[in-house]
């Protein structure tokens, strides 16, 4: 056993720490290390393991290296195996060896490429520390007889965790009567494949249900025409929405191509138009070959926006705001994934392709074939050019089934949770959750009420870029759309009117500058995230109204409150008692991911969430938009007087981002002041926009809501008083209602302790503002004021008891635009 390269020393391994007096180690002292760290009853001998051979055959190994001969690579494919108990091996060693053994140069192979990544293989090594590889394996299923797939993992000998990088995955390929748990990729599209997978969807997962985060989608018929291309006879058609079709999703990226015009309508609707020889030769590569694939397939009709929308028509405006209707009608839609513009062909279209970025690698180990796991779903769309663009969102959204043609493989995924690979076998796997960002209808983890929903997907869109400022609401309209029955009630701007003080709470992620048009001039208001370019998302935590809604179809305007426009038409306060129950934060693990404090639903429907109890747009007291076509919002609020230095605040947990420095700004968050000097809390405005407020000084703040800190655990109905809500307060200060004096606000007798987290978003003088007890914090939004209209520069939170110090807040009526 002498000569086992597992127990031999190896001289650069050299840790006096962990083995005092040695002059090395050897890959059983490694292993002995991490396993007694765990159990220091258990036998570490290598020898002991299942996976281990004692002598291995040495001519049907003779492509592995000393070390890996010794692996029983066929007993860690039908096993699980945790991550110390497997075998460990020197990175070093594999890269030496990766020449001559086909596992170390699949396993390095595997760790340069996972999730994703390109990494040089002799980046992986770092001569200054001992890197090793522990080799794991864990099945997807639960069935006993299930395969594995084997996972490399980076770990520096000697850290504590220690581990780096990501894992690399290796599974078996061959045939599903093999037991294989994946697929050699073909070098064209296995046509077949992709016919299972959505004869799968449509035949058996109509079993389960869709895994739908809220209400199920549904698309009322359009009383629109539905034009299409019928890829047998290369014509546009004229067809109906019971029409079975194919929906196409790709990018435009500024590709001149064929667009249909009401000059060329009959020409285009001529059977033989597209043909070969006739336009089909002048299409861009994208559109010519999803025509072919999806007549490969066996569809009939397929639906593409330049050829199926008439550009110059009467219709057009009220098609392209009809997106729900078109893809969400569709039988499926296809996915260019990988194509950055319209004239860059689908992948493995010929017998010819091109060689792909990340190609599948193979080797050959023993006598079974191994692969190095392709990238996922997820890892390849965060890479695309597709899912970078704002049109595609709702195409991926509002879509029911999605195949996704990629460079690295196709993918099939729909909305009962169902993902499917071209390399892994998952095509009878249970649904789980959708994993794209910013999904509408995809499955959560846990219940989530319908604005949390809607947050994510104001998250995602904004975060994609649009070549026209014009298109910035029509590229999300069809989303927009779907959630009209979810909030009951109209989107204003991209703002669900039921749910107002909470939706305008949105916050920059960045720097942000006003969506303008050729000419210079603001194309939406300054109080929707639309009105802006660059990402945006919401705070947690429930906003208590402090604000009375114009409604726009009065004269003169009549103003309400929230619970009165959400309540039925002859609805008192209580109306919801008895059809509506709520559900606090802490009430069930099933609430998930909620973030708002609670939430509602009504009685017969207990798995739609909604933030507030809101009656049907039918029994409302008031159904019309809280603003007019112009983008005014009208509201009546408490306007108070504080000031803004430039001084930005020091304190982390104020930045909604990285903290401006003195070179570089991005969103500044200011401190707020009161006429004494004292910083009452913080406001963020973006850096293009900080200069508008100089010289600092004495500014507007609006009061919208009220809320609290991160800390504060009191349920709103458990406190507060409504003393601030629609009439203005005293001088008193908060702790004077609640009679406490100074030493038990010093104390913080009243409550348990709460503190300014970072997820606050804002700082005060905790000496000067009574921060132990609930709900003391004013959502503030800061505005300029010129002729009547005010514009929003940007959004804050102050401490209430400074919002009420002199000079003394007044109500005005508030014109926002």
């Amino acid at each position: 056993m002498g000569s086992n390269p597992w127990l031999r020393k190896d001289p650069t391994v050299y840790h006096p720490q962990l083995w005092p007096g040695s002059t090395g180690a050897s890959l059983q002292d490694i292993r002995t290390h991490y396993l007694r760290i765990k159990n220091p009853d258990i036998d570490p001998s290598v020898t002991a393991a299942p996976w281990y051979i004692t002598d291995p055959e040495p001519t049907p190994s003779s492509s592995l290296c000393e070390i890996c001969r010794h692996i029983n690579f066929q007993w860690l494919l039908r096993n699980r195996t945790a991550a110390i108990h497997g075998p460990v091996l020197l990175l070093r060693d594999m890269l030496s060896n990766r020449s001559s053994c086909s596992f170390c140069r699949l396993a390095i192979i595997a760790l340069c490429t996972a999730d994703g990544a390109n990494l040089r293989q002799d980046d992986l090594d770092d001569a200054e520390i001992v890197i090793c590889c522990f080799v794991t394996s864990d099945k997807m299923s639960s069935d006993p007889a299930s395969p594995a797939m084997l996972s490399v993992w980076r770990r520096i000998l000697g850290v504590t965790g220690g581990f780096t990088g990501q894992a690399g995955h290796i599974q078996e390929i061959g045939s599903r009567q093999d037991g294989c748990p994946g697929r050699r990729i073909s070098s064209c599209v296995d046509l077949q494949l992709v016919r299972n997978w959505i004869t799968t969807c449509e035949e058996l997962h109509k079993k389960n249900p869709e895994q739908v985060r809220l209400l199920g989608p549904r698309f009322a018929p359009s009383n629109l025409q539905l034009r299409v291309l019928d890829v047998r006879e290369k014509c546009i058609v004229n067809k109906d929405y019971a029409t079975r079709y194919v929906a196409l999703s790709y990018v435009w990226g500024g590709v001149d191509q064929k667009k249909l015009l009401m000059s060329n309508l009959n020409h285009l609707s001529t059977k033989g138009a597209f043909s070969s020889d006739g336009l089909g030769s002048q299409l861009p590569r994208t559109i010519s070959d999803a025509i072919q694939l999806t007549a490969n397939i066996g569809e009939r009709y397929l639906w593409i926006d330049a050829l199926c929308l008439i550009q110059d028509g009467p219709d057009f405006a009220a098609e392209v705001q009809s997106m729900e209707v078109i893809y969400g009608n569709a039988a499926w839609t296809l996915v260019a994934g990988s194509a950055s513009h319209a004239d860059v062909p689908l992948p493995r279209m010929t017998k010819q392709p091109k060689v792909s970025t990340i190609p599948q690698y193979e080797e050959l180990v023993g006598n079974i074939s191994l692969a190095a796991v392709l990238p996922c779903l997820q890892v390849v769309l965060q890479a695309s050019i597709w899912n970078q663009r704002a049109w595609t969102y709702q195409e991926s959204v509002l879509s029911t089934r999605l195949l996704i043609v990629t460079d690295p493989q196709i993918f099939f995924t729909c909305r009962h949770g169902c993902t499917f690979y071209e390399d892994t076998r998952a095509d009878d796997t249970v649904p789980s959750s959708i994993d794209r960002a910013g999904q509408v209808f995809g499955a959560a983890l846990g219940h989530t009420t319908n604005f949390e929903v809607y947050t994510d997907a104001v998250k995602e869109y904004t975060n994609r870029q649009i070549s026209f400022h014009e298109d910035g609401l029509n590229a999300v309209s069809g989303v927009l759309a779907s959630f009209r029955s979810w909030f009951r009630g109209g989107v204003v701007f991209g703002l669900p009117e039921t749910e107002m003080d909470q939706a305008l709470l949105w916050h920059p992620v960045g720097d942000m500058s006003r969506r303008k048009d050729r000419l210079g001039n603001s194309l939406f208001p300054s109080w929707s995230w639309v009105g802006w370019v660059g990402q945006c998302q919401y705070w947690s935590g429930l906003a208590l109204s402090r604000v009375k809604w114009g409604i726009a179809d009065t004269t003169p305007i009549a103003y309400l409150t929230s619970d009165e426009l959400r309540r039925p038409e002859n609805g008192e306060g209580d109306w919801h008692c008895h059809r509506w129950t709520e559900k606090f934060l802490d009430d069930s693990t099933e609430l998930g991911l909620q973030t708002y404090d609670s939430c509602w639903h009504e009685n017969e429907t207990p798995d739609v969430l909604f933030l507030h109890p809101v009656a049907v747009e039918s029994e409302r007291k008031r159904s019309t938009i809280l603003g007019s076509l112009d983008g005014r919002l009208h509201f009546r609020a408490l306007v108070g007087v504080l000031y803004v230095t430039g001084a930005h605040s020091s304190d982390h947990g104020a930045n909604l981002g990285v903290p401006c420095t003195e070179d570089h700004h991005s969103i500044c968050a200011l401190n707020v002041y009161t006429a004494a000097n004292r910083v009452c809390g913080t406001i963020h405005v973006p850096a293009s926009l900080s200069i508008s407020l100089q010289p600092p000084g004495k500014h507007d703040f609006i009061r919208l809501s009220r809320t609290h800190l991160a800390s504060d655990g009191t349920r709103y109905h458990e406190y507060p008083p409504d003393w601030d809500e629609f009439e203005t307060p005293s001088n008193e200060t908060f702790g004077d209602l609640l009679g406490l004096d100074e030493e038990d606000e010093e104390d913080g007798e009243y409550n348990v302790e709460n503190e300014i987290g970072d997820e606050d978003g804002l700082m005060f003088e905790s000496e000067a503002f009574f921060k132990d007890v609930p709900w003391c914090i004013y959502n503030v939004m800061l505005v300029e004021t010129t002729n009547g209209i005010s514009r929003r520069v940007g959004l804050g939170k102050v401490h209430i008891d400074a919002f009420f110090q002199d000079p003394r807040p007044v109500w005005k009526d508030i014109v926002l635009s």
